[in-house]
């Protein structure tokens, strides 16, 4: 089989720069410039997860991961160790600023999140519904306002009760045992046996209700 001969590319490929968590990819309306560090972390405010918040900014996910790290330690030999930030260098105490900035964000999405849901919870809140009723022809011809206290989400409630307070109202574990708390008992039971005898059982059934009646029909004829 003659080989396929490749044509030359018409254009040859840019290598692109992946940007570093501290190089500058904007400036903020105030003439601030904003870096992806900064980008990153208001998508983690925002709830992002990691994974897609790294994706958006265009760092690796391991790049990132590796930064954190490193500042995690170097905040862990500040506090736990006492080192003065002296010891370290600009580079490690930027991971060590990124990092605590990324734990403040993480906890600040969570706490929106839960303050969400436990409005919905509570309920108590205004709500306001505004439906319009058009003609086919596209003329609005009735407008309704409505205006309303929202209840409490039981759903809601209870799902916050079971995460918040596991032990007193989260959902107990059921478990099945045997006789004598051992192991349960199956019997396997062939399917088309058990379903003719339910057929026997039902058609015995009415063979007897049968009987009955005909007992009765015979004792009201002698009765006349």
């Amino acid at each position: 089989m003659p080989s396929r001969k490749r044509n030359p590319p018409t254009q040859e490929l840019v290598s692109v720069k992946v940007p570093d968590l501290f190089d500058v990819i904007g400036y903020y309306s105030d003439g601030t410039p904003e870096t992806c560090e900064d980008r990153l972390v208001s998508f983690i405010r925002a709830g992002v997860t990691l994974q897609i918040a790294a994706a958006a900014v265009g760092t690796p996910l391991s790049t990132v991961r590796r930064y954190l790290e490193d500042g995690a330690m170097v905040l862990r030999r500040i506090h736990n160790d006492g080192l003065d930030q002296m010891c370290f260098t600009d580079t490690e105490m930027a991971f060590a600023h990124f990092a605590r900035r990324l734990a403040t964000a993480q906890g600040e999405a969570g706490a929106e999140l839960v303050m969400i849901a436990t409005g919905a919870a509570r309920g108590g809140y205004r709500k306001t519904t505004t439906t319009v009723r058009k003609s086919p022809a596209g003329k609005v011809l009735e407008t309704t306002v409505k205006d309303e206290i929202v209840p409490p989400d039981p759903t809601m409630l209870k799902w916050l009760l079971a995460k918040t307070y596991p032990d007193e109202f989260g959902d107990s574990p059921i478990q099945i045992t045997g006789a004598g708390g051992g192991p349960i008992e199956v019997a396997a039971v062939d399917m088309q046996t058990a379903i003719m005898a339910g057929l026997q059982e039902y058609a015995d059934r009415i063979v007897a209700d049968d009987a009955d009646n005909a007992v009765e029909v015979v004792s009201d004829t002698a009765d006349t």
